[in-house]
């Protein structure tokens, strides 16, 4: 009998799947979030039963505003995410320091969990020293969760107490193991001499869930990936498995796409491919998902870097054959911003590309329209304090301060020269004054052959590595010190013009150019705005026309549904109702929305209106024709 239920049940779950197998255009309507102005994009693509209250999904989801640009894509893509069964415990590092290596009681750093369907915050609360200490659970979002965690045992209270594992226990008496973790190699200052190192742990990940009764009920299989050292890595997941079946994910390598790539090994591998199979490893369904693995070089973000990321341009459903039964292609559409009131370039990385149209293979199309918004300013930009306080180099508010050229750019060559004296007739401010110092090499030269441990274990090296870096020198600095060499990419430095300052060049050299701007400011009045967000404008519907075929790429479409998203304060100010959130710098929260629909037939009639004007607009031009003299 057991066993009769237990098919019926894989037989209920098969033609759920199969219902699926259709469903890619599942988040058509996708309407913006009244507060954040985000639209919910979203793609259910495989679930597995677990348990008779239980199931495991997964599916992938979208959000302009998620991936900053620099960081890391994710298991996907920039700004889509794996969702549902994906359950992780990420920690945020709140003031860029691990608080195991901090001397206060209450911790800052923020734990976010996913855990089927319901997702929180918490932090910890330590009390007491070695061997005493004691970490007490602070749950940041109320719910019924059991949230237990085991630390690492030391020996001494200067060895930091990392986090082990978790276990959280649902409402339902549902256990969830966390016991796999990514970990890197973390080097901080402990005040001396030395900089000791430790292990860095931020995301937890799910090993297996128990029932009630104890027992396991999902297993979950994450492939391990680690740099050459072995002291970094991450996971991606790779199988979950239940009774009656299993979801299993295909990787995919960023840095095969070219030779010249070196993504970092946390984000380096990626989901390329889902595949559900029932409980005898019998193929049900398979989605795969192509994506392209791009590389730029960002002169603005730490001083001028490389930054890697992944875009999302189709997913696919096939059968076993691997033949095509549906698509789903996306098209993205760059949003540059002028940024205006802040200290801050929003971490958005919207001139890159963020969705702009969904394209289905039954025809059907939706296109998404997005703006940058205009909010109040909480400060009087035209208050005395604050116009003087723009003078200040240290102060930088984007749209009222800016910089300046200051030609010529310097030629590098340290065959003759490797100090080069920066002028205060340069400089357009003084007594001090922020600069930005561009680096560019176009030569290297090599070092002399010589002996070198440090290079050749065998104690000869015929040429140690090349070197070509550059730092600023203040012979009498205004912060305090020589800046460091770093090898690439800009800098910025406050400066006295008085103090002879120079750039010095350092290693092996070359030939190269340094080139110099200079912060200056416009003058006073001031708008008394900031900018806002990346908002939903507009979602359009269509439907593709009479007589052309999906396959063809010179489509036309006949609109059938428009949806308008108005943020406005609607007091003719032209601003916004979006307020800075009080949690995050640059995260707005929008007071008013106003959404207004129109479908294929309100368009029709106000086109055959605007006909009937042109018309009657035609016969008075005719009537009043002017008489030529």
């Amino acid at each position: 009998m057991r066993k009769r239920l237990q098919l019926l049940f894989i037989l209920l779950a098969g033609i759920s799947y199969k219902a699926q197998d259709n469903t890619l255009a599942a988040s058509v309507n996708s309407p913006a979030a009244y507060q954040t102005g985000v639209p919910d994009i979203s793609f259910p693509l495989v679930s597995l039963p677990a348990t008779k209250d239980m199931n495991i999904s997964f599916g992938l989801a979208y959000n302009a505003r998620s991936y900053q640009k620099g960081g890391y894509s994710g298991n996907i893509a920039r700004n889509w995410m794996l969702t549902g069964g994906n359950f992780k415990i990420t920690r945020d590092l709140v003031n860029g320091w691990p608080e195991e290596i901090e001397a206060k009681e209450y911790w800052d750093d923020k734990y976010y969990y996913n855990l089927n369907g319901e997702q929180g915050s918490f932090k910890f609360e330590k009390s007491g020293i070695y061997p005493n200490d004691t970490y007490k659970i602070i749950k940041l979002t109320p719910s019924n969760l059991i949230i237990n965690c085991v630390r690492i045992n030391v020996t001494n209270g200067f060895t930091p107490r990392i986090i082990q594992s978790f276990t959280v226990t649902d409402s339902k008496g549902y256990k969830y193991y966390f016991t796999e973790y990514d970990e890197s190699k973390f080097t901080y200052s402990n005040g001396g001499t030395t900089s000791p190192t430790m292990k860095l742990r931020n995301t937890f990940y799910i090993k297996k869930i128990e029932d009630a009764q104890s027992r396991t009920v999902v297993t979950f299989d994450n492939a391990n990936y680690s740099n050459d050292n072995n002291d970094t890595w991450c996971y991606v997941p790779e199988k979950v498995t239940t009774a009656y079946g299993s979801i299993n994910f295909e990787h995919g390598d960023s840095n095969e796409a070219s030779y010249t790539y070196d993504f970092p090994v946390q984000d380096r591998y990626f989901i390329s491919g889902i595949t559900l199979n029932d409980h005898k490893g019998a193929f049900i369904s398979k989605s795969k998902l192509k994506i392209t693995s791009s590389h730029n070089f960002e002169p603005n973000i730490d001083g001028g870097r490389d930054i890697w990321y992944r875009t999302l341009t189709e997913i696919s459903r096939v059968d076993k054959n691997n033949n095509l039964a549906d698509k789903i292609s996306f098209i993205y559409k760059m949003y540059p911003i002028s940024v205006y009131g802040t200290s801050y370039q929003p971490a958005i990385d919207s001139d890159t590309g963020i969705l702009s149209e969904i394209n289905y293979s039954s025809g059907k199309k939706v296109e998404y329209n997005f703006t940058f918004t205009k909010i109040k300013s909480p400060y009087d930009f035209n208050d005395p304090v604050f116009i003087n306080s723009i003078k200040d180099p240290a102060t930088f508010i984007y749209g009222i301060c800016f910089y300046n050229e200051l030609p010529p750019d310097i030629p590098i060559d340290t065959k003759y020269n490797r100090k080069y004296i920066l002028t205060s007739s340069r400089f357009l401010h003084s007594p001090s004054t922020r600069i930005q110092v561009g680096f560019s090499t176009t030569e290297w030269y090599p070092n002399e052959p010589v002996t070198n441990p440090t290079f050749s274990p065998g104690g000869s090296e015929p040429e140690r590595p090349k070197v070509f870096r550059y730092r600023l020198v203040d012979p009498y600095p205004v912060t305090g010190y020589a800046t460091p060499y770093q090898e690439s990419g800009s800098a910025v430095f406050i400066i006295n013009p008085s103090h002879n300052v120079y750039l010095e060049v350092d290693g092996s050299g070359g030939k190269g150019l340094f080139s110099l701007v200079e912060k200056d400011y416009l003058p006073p009045p001031y708008n008394n705005t900031i900018s806002g967000s990346l908002v939903l404008e507009s979602i359009k519907f269509y439907d593709i026309a009479e007589g052309t075929h999906p396959s063809n790429i010179f489509n036309t479409y006949d609109l059938k549904k428009t949806i308008n998203y108005d943020y406005s304060l609607f007091d003719g100010s032209g601003l916004s109702s979006g307020v800075l959130s009080e949690d995050q710098e640059d995260a707005v929260i929008y007071k008013n929305l106003k959404i207004t629909e129109m479908t294929s037939r309100d368009i029709r009639s106000i086109i055959s209106r605007h006909q009937t004007i042109i018309q009657n607009l035609f016969l008075i031009m005719l009537k009043y024709k002017p008489i030529s003299i």
